[in-house]
């Protein structure tokens, strides 16, 4: 996006931001407007200042950065959406699909809304269960151990055996967790500066090293390389001027430096798909749609068509991953609750049989 534009563009963030509902509900609005034949600026207005009753100071400030050359993209970044959205309407006003990418836009963003609140709901009763016996384990090692060990002085009784064991794990259990917990925290400390001290490559390329995180990396970078670089093409672009395009952009680095080192792998005479074939950040099966694509002259179908691969893999592996949540905590806690109760009952047979 044009950064001396966008210096003169008023920030409006600090009065009101849209949730992610609103936002995709506005974009899907926004777009069935311009199918009935509204002008963009007509229809932006219309929008925020009638339906989503947004501060008239906002109408003003985007009438006037429409009005001096401002892009759309800039317009959304000021209104509070973010980089996804904002790059994809980038590249719509390059390449001129701007409906379907607002609408795909609006629905992408009331989906991540909904897998947001099936996670939540998900690890609702999990957590809740969790710390339920977080606190039972230090009631017990409060009051309970303190009065067994105490008894068992009195009758002259030691645990032995897995009796011992269970006493041993339930005395050191509470601090087990808060080393676990502690580690989580310097784990998110670590993450939240590499964040801000790496660039975006630099992060994707720590994350594709990462099991857990490499699918959903891999498969997203390549979902938007292969969508955004399908509508491009799809105008009679060369490959070499669609990667210009990304290269220009700003709200995604990391498509501008990937379309960067493409580029110049391009200048130095390999084909496409040869620098797709061992490219870290892409899924191992682009390379082979790339090339069956430009064999039969249809490779912006085919992008768009893969684009949509990745999204269903995303989802199919983030569904099976929340189908395995429940039963995994709630079997964790239920071995838990398991091995507290042998804990407690199993010194207190031991010391019944001494007296």
């Amino acid at each position: 996006m044009d950064t001396l534009r966008r210096e003169n563009i008023p920030n409006g963030r600090s009065k009101q931001k849209f949730t992610i509902r609103k936002q995709g509900e506005a974009l899907i609005r926004l777009a069935q407007m311009l199918e009935n034949g509204f002008s963009l600026k007509e229809a932006l207005i219309f929008l925020l200042y009638y339906q989503e009753k947004a501060p008239e100071e906002w109408v003003r400030t985007i009438n006037h950065a429409l009005l001096s050359g401002n892009s759309l993209a800039d317009v959304f970044e000021m209104i509070g959406y973010g980089k996804h959205i904002c790059s994809q309407v980038y590249f719509a006003e390059v390449h001129g699909n701007m409906s379907k990418t607002l609408s795909d836009g609006g629905y992408y963003l009331l989906q991540k809304k909904k897998e947001k609140e099936k996670l939540q709901k998900t690890l609702q009763y999990p957590f809740v269960l969790i710390i339920l016996v977080i606190v039972i384990i230090m009631v017990i090692n409060t009051l309970l151990l303190p009065q067994f060990s105490l008894l068992g002085q009195t009758l002259n009784y030691k645990a032995s055996g897995m009796a011992e064991v269970l006493v041993f794990f339930l005395h050191f259990l509470p601090t087990i967790l808060f080393v676990f917990l502690f580690m989580f925290i310097l784990i998110l400390i670590l993450v939240y500066l590499i964040r801000k001290r790496t660039s975006p490559f630099t992060q994707a390329s720590i994350s594709v090293m990462i099991p857990f995180l490499s699918f959903y990396t891999k498969n997203y970078i390549t979902h938007f390389l292969s969508r955004e670089l399908g509508f491009l093409l799809k105008t009679g672009m060369s490959i070499n001027n669609a990667l210009q395009v990304f290269e220009k952009q700003s709200s995604k680095r990391l498509f501008a430096e990937m379309a960067k080192q493409f580029q110049n792998q391009l200048i130095n005479g390999h084909s496409f798909p040869e620098i797709l074939q061992d490219y870290p950040l892409l899924t191992d099966d682009f390379y082979v749609m790339v090339k069956h694509g430009e064999n039969n002259g249809e490779l912006y179908k085919e992008l768009e068509l893969y684009s949509t691969i990745c999204i269903e893999r995303m989802e199919m592996r983030t569904d099976f991953i929340m189908k395995l949540i429940h039963p995994i905590t709630f079997g964790g806690v239920g071995l838990l609750l398991v091995l507290v109760y042998l804990g407690i009952m199993l010194p207190m047979y031991q010391m019944i049989q001494t007296i």
